[in-house]
């Protein structure tokens, strides 16, 4: 960064000379030179960046820019046969041809005085400045779209000290913001009330309502105002429709901005959003009317595209998980406190058990004594040592243990190691993940033993963990904080008894039958495949005798074997 800033300046004057309608750039380095990004931490990856269209202004001059993966980068990591890195390489350089062929729009970089344009604040407590949120209120509720930001001092609603701050509404011409319950303001109780009325029945307009990431005005929203919310608004997203254009992460405002607009909406405020509640109210206010103001200018442009991409009922099906995520995300999960309590004390227990094997483990006592006498079982970097260095082991996937500081020791390679403290690492790595990730978050409350008991649990004593469709790239639900959908399936399935059905409820257990069998017949319309759908053929079973008669005839022999066979046709074949 320090040299290419030290030459910036000639390299704004030849590009303001030259005039190119495109400039295509290899690597992470002048992407960030281009998105005047020279922090650290504000680093862009090109991973994320490539195949992009951005338009820049450089000096006085604005153009298209293309950010594409280095030459030299795919290289490092060349596969044989099919690389899906180099094909991306190629269809990104073959979309900048076909772009510029095909006739491309002037690029529009925002220009800053229109950052703030149209932008107005609401910090007068009398009666006209709450006629003033009130008569907008009503004005927008008879738009045909508007755009709805909310600020709060917390992720979930479900805390006793949980607030929504402040609310902005509007459209990129026309925004306004008002405080709710942060420190600062001044609504009396009937004041406050009336607001939320109003705002319920903006909500409740005909019109469409967009948020960036909806689900969360959604789940905060309908816990302050009712179910209606989520299942009676016309919800849009602005991060639904950037994931249906693109799926990979970038889905933020402030890189959609970059992205469409030429500058990082969030530079403008450059506030700390974890201290919002004790921020200057002026500060909080401008920075949510900020968010919806490009929200709603994303929410053009981004459609525009979708529609155009034929994309648009991709998007409608996208866009129609969000209110079940948000029900079911209310609704929450119960815990089974004593049995959280129980394997708390015995995963903590089977973990100092097992350090205790370890640093008692003879070769352990000897490498301590060339070492300084430390050994740490969770350092990669002691473990290598001690492996490679001290045992001189081979590592498993190599043929020899030469590998220039290169040596993975993941618990697959580790159960190859034939050594107790390779099996004893991989039974602590196991435990204290099944401590960290599904047992301590779900105590009441931290404690010296266990820092982040109740990370995960809210005031109302449930889990009220986060769904998203937007996470992975095949479009199937992600789930965190806690990760329901990871708790152990087959080894340790016990964990999964600290989660139980509330009083007086069952759990029941449901799946779909041949569900990718079924999802293909739709989507191909095959009326073979149909016909033995209707006829509840077993497609699976089916399967399972045509290989094993053509390929595995013994495994046709006994009910265990057949049972295996068939779950290895259904699973992995």
């Amino acid at each position: 960064p320090l040299e290419t800033n030290c030459c910036r300046g000639n390299q704004v004057n030849d590009i303001a000379a030259t005039k190119p309608k495109i400039i295509v750039s290899f690597g992470s380095v002048p992407l960030n030179w281009f998105l005047s990004q020279s922090a650290k931490g504000d680093q862009r990856q090109i991973w994320m960046w490539r195949g992009r269209r951005i338009p820049v202004k450089i000096g006085t001059h604005q153009c298209w820019y293309y950010p594409l993966v280095h030459p030299a980068a795919l290289l490092r990591t060349r596969r044989r046969g099919f690389d899906p890195f180099v094909h991306a390489f190629e269809r990104d350089l073959l979309q900048v041809f076909s772009d510029y062929e095909s006739g491309l729009p002037e690029p529009e970089v925002e220009a800053k005085e229109n950052y703030y344009s149209g932008i107005e604040t609401v910090e007068d407590y009398t009666r006209s400045g709450l006629g003033k949120v009130i008569h907008y209120l009503r004005a927008a509720a008879k738009l045909d779209a508007s755009t709805i930001d909310i600020e709060t001092n917390s992720l979930k609603p479900y805390n006793t000290t949980s607030k929504i701050l402040s609310c902005s509404v509007g459209t990129f011409d026309s925004v306004i913001a008002f405080p709710l319950e942060h420190s600062q303001s001044q609504w009396s109780t009937v004041q406050l009330k009336h607001i939320y009325s109003e705002l319920k029945n903006y909500l409740l307009s005909p019109g469409r309502k967009c948020a960036h990431f909806t689900k969360f005005e959604m789940e905060w929203l309908t816990h302050k105002l009712g179910p209606e919310i989520a299942h009676r608004v016309t919800w849009d997203d602005t991060a639904v429709l950037a994931h249906v254009l693109d799926e990979r992460r970038g889905k933020a405002l402030e890189e959609l901005t970059e992205m469409n607009f030429g500058f990082n909406v969030k530079k403008l405020s450059n506030i700390d959003t974890k201290q919002l509640d004790t921020l200057p109210l002026s500060e909080v206010l401008l920075y949510n009317a900020l968010d919806v103001k490009w929200t709603d200018a994303l929410r053009v442009v981004l459609m525009d595209q979708v529609v155009t991409g034929n994309l648009l009922p991709t998007y409608n099906t996208v866009n129609s998980f969000t209110p079940s995520f948000v029900a079911m995300q209310i609704k929450g999960v119960h815990r089974n406190v004593s049995v959280i309590n129980q394997f708390s004390q015995e995963l903590l227990d089977r973990q100092h058990n097992i350090l205790d094997d370890i640093g008692n483990n003879p070769d352990i006592l000897k490498f301590k004594l060339s070492n300084g006498g430390k050994y740490k079982p969770t350092s990669n970097p002691d473990l290598q040592k001690f492996f490679r260095d001290f045992l001189k082991v081979p590592h498993p996937n190599k043929d020899s243990y030469n590998f220039n500081g290169k040596f993975s020791l993941t618990e697959d390679i580790l159960a190859k190691i034939k050594h107790p403290v390779a099996e004893k690492t991989v039974d602590l790595r196991t435990t204290s993940g099944n401590l960290s990730k599904y047992v301590e978050k779900l105590l009441d409350k931290p404690s010296d033993l266990f820092p982040e008991g109740g990370a995960y649990v809210c005031s109302d004593g449930l889990l009220h963990a986060n769904f998203s469709q937007l996470v992975a790239a095949t479009g199937r639900a992600a789930c965190e904080n806690p990760p329901l959908q990871q708790w152990p399936k087959r080894e340790h399935r016990e964990i999964r008894r600290v989660i139980c059905a509330p009083p007086g409820h069952s759990f029941v257990a449901v799946d779909y039958g041949q569900l990718e069998a079924r999802v293909i017949a739709m989507l191909t319309k095959c009326p073979v495949l149909s016909k033995e759908i209707f006829d509840k053929i077993d497609i699976h079973s089916f399967w399972t005798e045509q290989l094993g008669k053509s390929f595995a005839p013994e495994m046709l022999k006994t009910k265990q074997s057949i049972e295996h066979l068939r779950d290895y046709v259904k699973n992995k074949w």
